[in-house]
């Protein structure tokens, strides 16, 4: 079948870069868009209106989403005062684990994990998210993973890898923190090889995978050649925490005598083929203390990898990137992985763009133009996508219809402006991915489950995290004295 979708404002790909078209139209059929235009003469089946103050756009590309009800909900205004950042710090057990705190999630109900993707993988979609970076749920099980199965059937586009590493953090009854070493770690790297190749292609070709050693600090060397070989030979990408916290950067310096960026390069595991979520602590920044000849991101731009921003998440944990417009520059592809909640784009392109000017102290940085390049065409080049995050004539169908004509926007003269600065993911009207409308007058068809519904279970499932948060954590603190109410609850 052959919709057009008249405009409005046109957001088009002319093979360099966005242009706004006035009053455009954008035709697909099946899965690809066919035409992007002023006009279209030919004949259609079906007319989508969005005329006027409306924005049609490609849909956005989250390089690190939170697919499900994640612990750092409670950790966004406080935490431990020597954790320099990490939130998942502040309530590590005091036992070794795995991944963070995501055992806490691996023991949880079947229905508690299948409730919670489908909980944040729908607000990606109403958020205008079309592709979303999932983490799995991390489980050994021949039922099908939850995060795939979310994303799958509510109609997304995922990338999406199980995780794995060396070391397991643990924080003994003092609070100090350390690494426990598994010594079987490249079992690990089978199960996330497994995961890839039983999820590669799953839901006609909408899920594809990744590998993901989790956390640079937690390991080895030895490990991060072998995902590198496996990558290769299986033709997939790979993601990796890295220079994300202040205490990994002195940690790798201890270790190898080199910054984070410096050991990833000289151990050859950077390339276009590589997502780095972070990498905000490269030589020379304030915090450090450390000489910058400007050599970390120099090796960033020449090796291609593209860095994951998640600006809103690291701001609430008061540490900035410095800075978009400073990595931009050095000719870094920078994407954005929203990577806590809410998976609002368009807030986190606000904070992206208002963190930048502050740290460069020039209003002149980091534009609305900026920002929406990284959420669209920067993500497509960090997944190797050139069908993604553009409209164009053999792009995939993933478009996105904005309502701009809201009080909270007022009178629109630049809609990207108009969009990043003044808009909320309630403005999201329609989300079409694959040529299929998921998301249609700000509700997720394929929810199967009123939003009423599906948010009481997320309640509960939220008071459960709390009590199991409290459970795991050093020193038998309640999550109450973690991170304490904003006003005494009687």
């Amino acid at each position: 079948m052959k919709t057009l979708i008249q405009g409005g404002y046109v957001v088009a790909f002319d093979g360099k870069g966005h242009k706004l078209l006035k009053d455009g139209v954008v035709v697909y059929e099946g899965d690809k868009i066919i035409h992007v235009g002023k006009v279209y003469s030919g004949k259609v089946d079906k007319i989508i209106e969005a005329k006027g103050r409306k924005l049609i756009s490609p849909g956005f590309v989250d390089c690190e989403s939170v697919a499900g009800l994640d612990v750092q909900v409670f950790a966004t205004d406080v935490g431990r005062k020597d954790a320099f950042g990490p939130s998942a710090w502040n309530f590590a057990p005091t036992k070794a684990h795995l991944y963070d705190s995501k055992e806490i999630w691996e023991n949880q109900e079947r229905e508690d994990a299948a409730n919670s993707a489908e909980f944040g993988t729908a607000q990606c979609l109403k958020s205008g998210i079309t592709t979303l970076v999932a983490t799995s749920a991390g489980r050994d099980t021949s039922e099908e993973d939850p995060t795939v199965r979310a994303i799958g059937h509510l109609g997304g586009r995922g990338y999406v890898a199980r995780p794995y590493q060396s070391a397991s953090y643990y924080v003994d009854s003092a609070g100090t923190f350390g690494y426990h070493w598994n010594k079987n770690a490249h079992t690990e790297l089978e199960k996330g090889r497994d995961f890839a190749v039983k999820y590669e292609g799953a839901y006609e070709g909408r899920i594809n995978t990744m590998l993901f050693p989790y956390r640079l600090d937690a390991c080895t060397p030895e490990l991060l050649r072998e995902t590198k070989t496996a990558a290769q030979d299986m033709s997939i990408p790979i993601r990796i925490h890295t220079a994300q916290f202040l205490l990994e950067f002195y940690e790798i310096l201890r270790r190898h005598q080199k910054t984070p960026v410096q050991f990833l390069a000289d151990i050859g595991f950077l390339g276009p083929d590589v997502l780095l979520h972070h990498a905000i602590f490269t030589s020379g920044h304030s915090w450090l203390a450390y000489p910058d000849d400007g050599t970390d991101l120099r090796i960033l731009a020449d090796t291609g990898v593209s860095v994951s921003h998640s600006p809103l998440a690291f701001a609430r944990r008061a540490v900035a990137l410095e800075s978009f417009h400073t990595y931009q520059q050095a000719g870094i592809n920078l994407a954005f992985g929203t990577d806590t909640f809410p998976p609002d784009m368009m807030m986190h392109m606000r904070v992206a763009s208002t963190t930048s000017k502050i740290v460069n102290r020039n209003v002149n940085v980091t534009t609305a133009g900026d920002v929406y390049n990284a959420a669209t065409l920067g993500g497509a080049e960090a997944l190797g996508r050139e069908d993604l995050g553009r409209l164009m004539p053999n792009a995939k169908a993933d478009i996105i219809i904005v309502d701009l004509e809201k009080m909270h926007i007022g009178p629109v003269d630049d809609p990207i402006r108009s969009l990043v600065h003044l808009s909320t993911s309630d403005d999201i009207m329609t989300v079409i991915i694959d040529g299929r409308t998921v998301v249609q007058d700000g509700i997720v068809l394929e929810l199967g489950q009123s939003e009423s519904e599906l948010l009481e279970k997320v309640q509960l499932i939220g008071l459960r995290l709390k009590d199991e948060i409290a459970a795991h954590s050093w020193g038998n603190r309640t999550a109450d004295e973690m991170f304490p109410p904003s006003f005494p609850i009687e």
